[in-house]
């Protein structure tokens, strides 16, 4: 982690700005005024903002890397000037991309919430790179180039002179990139006229951005240099947040007098940046709800003895409000004292999903914790009634905290229609908690960054720049982390009691438990991890052109005419990108507690960051709340101070360690075989229980409070031994490709055709120490190597200016306007993150294609024109979102692991080779005789099925042939398939494998696709007026959803998936019974409980437009400058942004088997209109040395604390939503000398 930088204008800082500026100004001041401005000559390798006119720029490199007019090319570009920045106050794509044609970007300033919506909208999206966060077209995010060279580094307006963005694939450009296009960068370069600029700008919020920009001639029209710094101190409207960044950049250009003679040219350019920052950025969506349920008439806002409310003998009043039901002698029983809300899980629903281990509880303006315990006793050790471990308590109570589930999880108990599309609520009243105006993360989470970059070129041209050569070289070090364990979702606490009481006859049943001091209080639970990241980048491109003219002479032959102006241009590049992530715990366990004997089957089995190693926190948020109502404000706060565990701290734990004299001659011998009496069952009619000594409580060390170790990373040096896990992406692209521009015809007709070859290679490899011991070094790194893969990549289109064209330009000449028609078609390949299908077969690569048909028409002055574009864009192979791995591998290894077992009649489930074997495959019932109750030897219960209540022995005997013929005929059917898929998965079907290792990077793959209308105008209606308006309708949809091929057959995977998931739900195949061949668990309640729900939510995607997807964009942005009258050197401009209404879903139907949605019948959310208004002022000053310019930008006038819609529910009301960007005032001063 880099050093946290203060949040005010640093030293460092002042100083360094202060050294440059002051004798520039000095130079500036005795510097004649009126200078004669200096002709910069530009190579074709270059492009520079000097031609602009207002927002208009007439030639980009983004085309074919070459300085091109972009009225000849057929891609669909936009460039963005300066000038454009200026105006609207865009400093970074978050403020830019939201004017921009046909994208869309995240953030608290964003116009979506980039979230990827679903049943589990991704809240943090975007935190840790908020520039990235960005979609083209309604398809994927675009890379981010800096003078066309891929960066991890997010650009900022301090040294960016103009910025292209290239909408869908390019090939010439990049083959292997990402479909969505590219947002080029352009740096700002040295030139040959001394300047200096100094930026101040400040906000609303108390932000404070401090630039500045000078230029200096060192030896005229050779040598000149440039540097630019930006101290940027951003403060938003939710406290605390804040993003704090520095960075320095300077740049030189060379051309030596002795080199450039004739018609060759010799430059030379080198810059570097470096930078770095730390943040605590704001939210754009509300925290997620599971505190309202407890205000419901149900739950009353009570809270509960842990002990009890788990407890399953809810006849006895006070116990087992979170038990729906209970089996009695065969029969289920309903619990009518059952609060739905609490939901149907026993732990993730309740407390914030707690799985285990230790909790500190903190007060919201404290570092320090107030109490520190595990919540649910460890019973390892304890004995069985001759004394051995057993590793049960039987008189510990059913343990856990309790809590509301989220609406999901209340859908699903409640069978609420549709319920697998259910989603978790969004917070909306603000007298819960103030989201608009405060952060829920407080003082915890950060953010941080630091970089380096490099670059350099060197270009020769010839014969009057119709022949050159450009070599390049980047490189780039960006480090970038991230600590954000604020679990985004408010709770309430009701656990009134914990379950350290005493199970006697005097004191009851655990009815003197501590008491919970923050019973009623609402809180947030915190995670224990962090992580960083570093990328770092190496290419080299060389880039040679040459270019002829048949008409240069002007001769007017028909021939030269024809034939026009060719340029050939060839490339070849090498680029290397290195990342290496980490993460950690924040604090674990180590010494005494670590090393309890208690813990030694958890390490064995779970390794050692398991949840009973790694402390997690809780934080509470206000005071109790048992008299409040909704409705009034709740007087929920933030966290004003990060909750931090020391390396000592006090902990409650349960020890499990026999505390009485083993020796029955021995003063205070308990015999474990000695009656006891658990006095659970007292006030149920039943009495006390009658058990052994071994069960009872007070006969083991107990419930202790002791000082424990931590380890935690507050010292650096731990971080090793706290690390979880480190990743490396190792990746190499050598390419190679040519370009042809042909003009023809008076330039009538260009035509460009592009040819890229790609060889990319990539190694991952993974470092997991999750379920290692306590060694680092023993744990072995896995590798997963892809390619080297060779891919060709194809551009090519053509703009015909009919203006130009013999015959028909002499008409065309007769209208007020010059018109040019454009066809573009192009693709290009994508490598990343390596994803896996259910066969562990890597996937392929995605791939996108787009294709273009544009009109242009422009007015003869070139002040006016208009782009209107029709596109069709695809996205092939697209990994799909998330999928919970064990649900749909890990489990069908344990049907696997039960099907075995009940085929062949071992006794140990797992180890067909630890024990005799009673079966012999043909038959899976085993013939041994029927048990008896003193039946001890008789071990047929645990192979062969036994009856249900009500159910003979010789239907329990027909259903399980059954079940296994089931088995036997799909594998048969399906063969090799259920094969190749245990294998990946690490199991086998016929008992030889039974580890049942996951593949965590198993995706579904998909196809999204774009098609629409683009339309761009640019007019500089008077030399004062500007003014650019840009729209698109654009339908984005998901398609092919699973439909990756598996290989060697005519299969895809949805084929494979839903045939399962068929045989699951209609043949006993799904009657096969997983945990225990008595029990009623079964793998069709199992496969339906975790995989069919999502799968027929996935599939259910097919055809409906992507997330926050709405047809309609668009922008309009004008300004004037008053240049003379009584309002001479005032501007005044503004914008309006309009998006039309998302389809946030569909109406759902249920078909036979799955889920589909009415695509006739969309839920929508309203459109949205955004106004920003700027005005400023401009004169000199200090006896016309310094000019300077101010202005006032207020963006989204008029709207304050607005919510809007980002996922809804089955039934069409909304779930999820995202902030809108209220109103912001700032201010720019600019001094220029």
């Amino acid at each position: 982690m880099i050093k946290p930088i203060p949040r005010k204008l640093t030293k460092s800082t002042g100083v360094l700005i202060a050294s440059v500026v002051l004798p520039a100004m000095l130079v500036a001041q005795n510097s004649a005024g009126d200078e004669e401005e200096e002709v910069f000559t530009l190579s074709p390798f270059e492009v520079t903002g000097d031609s602009d006119s207002g927002y208009t720029t007439s030639s980009t490199l983004a085309g074919n890397r070459l300085n091109t007019e972009i009225r000849d090319l057929g891609t669909s570009l936009s460039v963005y000037t300066e000038q454009f920045l200026d105006d609207i106050g865009a400093t970074d794509n978050q403020s830019l991309l939201k004017y921009t044609l046909g994208t869309e970007i995240g953030g608290v300033n964003g116009n979506f919430s980039g979230s990827g919506g679903g049943v589990s909208p991704d809240t943090g999206a975007g935190l840790g790179n908020p520039n990235s966060n960005n979609r083209v077209r309604g398809l994927i995010s675009a890379d981010n180039t800096r003078d066309l060279y891929l960066t991890s580094v997010p650009w900022d307006g301090y040294n960016v002179g103009g910025v292209d963005i290239q909408r869908g694939p390019n090939a010439i450009l990049f083959g292997q990139g990402s479909p969505g296009g590219v947002i080029n960068t352009r740096s700002k370069q040295a030139t040959w006229e001394d300047s200096n600029e100094i930026g101040i700008r400040l906000d609303e919020y108390g932000s404070m951005r401090f630039t500045v920009d000078m230029n200096k001639v060192l030896i005229e029209d050779q040598l000149s240099v440039r540097f630019a710094a930006v101290d940027n101190r951003t403060k938003f409207k939710q406290e605390p947040a804040f993003d704090d960044f520095q960075r320095q950049y300077f740049t030189a250009r060379y051309e030596p007098e002795f080199l450039n003679s004739g018609d060759s040219r010799t430059i030379f350019k080198a810059s570097v940046e470096l930078g770095d920052g730390e943040s605590n950025r704001p939210r754009n969506m509300p925290p997620v709800d599971y505190i309202t349920p407890w205000f419901s008439d149900e739950v009353g806002q009570e809270t509960y003895n842990v002990a009890w409310v788990r407890n399953d003998l809810f006849n006895i009043p006070g116990r087992g409000d979170a038990v729906p039901n209970r089996s009695v002698d065969g029969a289920t029983v309903e619990n009518p004292n059952y609060k739905v809300p609490f939901g149907s899980s026993t732990q993730s629903n309740g407390y914030a999903g707690y799985f285990g281990g230790s909790i500190f509880f903190f007060d919201g303006d404290s570092s320090d914790p107030f109490y520190g315990m595990a919540l649910n006793p460890i019973s390892y050790l304890g004995v069985d009634i001759n004394g051995n471990r057993d590793g049960g308590i039987g008189g510990l109570p059913s343990t856990g905290p309790i809590g509301v589930a989220g609406y999901r999880g209340f859908a699903s108990t409640t069978g609420v229609p549709f319920s697998t599309l259910a989603k978790d609520k969004f917070i909306t009243d603000t007298n819960i908690f103030d989201f608009y105006n405060n952060l829920l993360d407080g003082e915890i989470k950060r953010e941080w960054m630091n970089f380096d970059s490099f670059d350099a070129s060197v270009s020769q041209t010839f014969f009057g720049d119709t022949m050159g050569i450009d070599i390049g070289y980047h490189t780039e070090s960006y480090t970038s982390g991230g600590y954000n364990p604020v679990g985004y979702q408010i709770n309430v606490d009701m656990n009134e009691r914990w379950v350290d009481g005493t199970n006697t006859p005097e004191t009851g049943w655990y009815t003197d438990g501590t008491l919970n001091q923050g019973s009623g209080r609402a809180f947030t639970r915190l995670g224990n991890g962090t992580g960083e990241s570093t990328a770092d980048r190496e290419s080299w491109r060389a880039t040679a052109f040459f270019s002829h003219d048949f008409a240069k002479n002007g001769d007017g032959n028909w021939l030269t005419r024809l034939l026009g102006k060719h340029t050939i241009t060839g490339m070849g590049s090498q680029d290397v990108y290195a990342r290496e992530s980490r993460s950690w715990a924040k604090s674990t366990f180590v010494g005494d507690y670590y090393n309890h004997p208690q813990f030694q089957g958890i390490k064995e089995d779970n390794g050692r960051f398991w949840a009973d190693f790694v402390p997690s926190r809780v934080v509470y948020l206000s005071d109790n709340l048992q008299s409040a109502s909704l409705g009034q404000n709740l007087g929920l706060r933030y966290p004003t101070e990060d909750p931090v565990l020391g390396e000592t701290v006090n902990l409650r734990y349960f020890d499990s360690t026999w505390n009485r004299p083993t020796d029955p001659t021995v003063a205070g011998y308990v015999d474990p075989e000695a009656i006891w009496y658990n006095q659970v069952g007292v006030g149920s009619g039943d009495g006390a229980w009658e058990q052994r000594e071994a069960d009872n409580p007070a006969n083991y060390v107990g419930w202790v409070t002791e000082e424990v170790r931590l380890l935690t990373d507050a010292n650096p040096a731990n971080i090793s031994a706290l690390t979880t896990n480190r990743n490396w992406d190792d990746r190499d692209n050598e390419a190679y490709g040519g370009v042809w521009q042909g003009k023809f015809w008076n330039d009538s007709i260009v035509a460009t055709a592009g040819w890229r070859h790609d060889k990319v290679s990539q190694m991952t490899t993974k470092w997991d120490r999750q379920e290692a011991g306590d060694d680092p070094a023993s744990v072995v790194p896995t590798s997963e190597s892809f390619g080297p893969v060779e891919e060709e990549s194809t551009s090519y289109g053509a703009v015909v200016h009919l203006n130009r064209l013999p015959f028909v330009g002499d008409i065309v000449d007769r209208l007020p306007v010059n018109i040019s028609a454009s066809y573009n078609e192009s693709n290009n390949f994508q490598t990343g993150q390596i994803y896996a299908d259910y066969f562990g077969n890597q996937h392929s690569l995605p791939e996108g294609e787009t294709e273009d048909m544009g009109v242009l028409i422009g007015t003869k002055d070139g002040k006016f024109s208009l782009k209107l574009n029709k596109f069709e864009s695809r996205v092939a192979n697209q990994a799909g979102s998330f999928i919970q791995y064990w649900n749909y591998g890990n489990n069908v290894g344990i049907y696997a692991n039960r099907y075995h077992q009940l085929k062949y009649n071992y006794r140990y489930g797992g180890q067909p080779n630890n024990g005799p074997q009673y079966g012999d495959g043909v038959d899976p019932v085993s013939g041994l005789p029927v048990p008896g109750d003193n039946d001890p030897d008789n071990y047929r219960r645990e192979f062969d099925y036994a009856p249900w209540t009500g159910q003979t022995w010789e239907e329990a005997e027909a259903l399980e042939r059954e079940v296994v013929a089931a088995y036997d005929d799909w594998l048969e059917e399906m063969y090799p398939l259920p094969q190749i898929m245990a294998e990946a998965w690490s199991f086998a079907w016929d008992g030889t494998d039974f580890t049942e290792t996951a593949i965590e990077n198993f995706r579904m793959t998909s196809d999204v696709k774009a098609e629409g209308y683009e339309f761009e105008v640019h007019a500089q209606v008077t030399d004062n007026w500007r003014m650019t308006m840009n729209a698109s309708r654009i339908k984005s949809f998901r398609d092919n959803i699973g439909g990756s091929a598996i290989p060697g057959t005519d299969m895809t995977l949805i084929d494979y998936l839903l045939d399962f998931d068929r045989r699951m739900a209609e043949t006993a195949m799904g009657d096969l019974r997983i945990w225990g061949f008595g029990g009623t668990a079964t793998a069709r309640e199992n496969w339906q409980g975790h995989a069919d729900g999502d799968l027929k939510a996935r599939l259910a995607e097919e055809g409906t437009v992507v997330p926050e997807g709405r047809l309609w964009h668009a922008n309009f942005v004008t300004n004037y400058d008053f240049s003379d009258g009584k309002f001479s050197g005032w501007s005044v401009g503004g914008s309006m942004r309009y998006q039309s209404a998302a389809t946030l879903a569909y109406q759902p139907i249920q078909g036979a088997n799955y889920i589909g949605y009415d695509l006739d019948a969309p839920f929508k959310d309203s459109s949205e209109a955004n106004i920003d208004l700027w005005f400023g002022y401009g004169r000199q000053i200090f006896n016309d040395k310094v000019d300077w310019r101010m202005q006032v930008n207020i963006s989204n006038v008029g709207v304050g604390e607005e919510l809007i819609p980002v996922t809804v529910q089955p039934d069409g009301t909304p779930a999820a939503y995202r902030i809108r960007p209220p109103q912001q005032i700032f201010l720019s001063n600019t001094f220029e000398f």
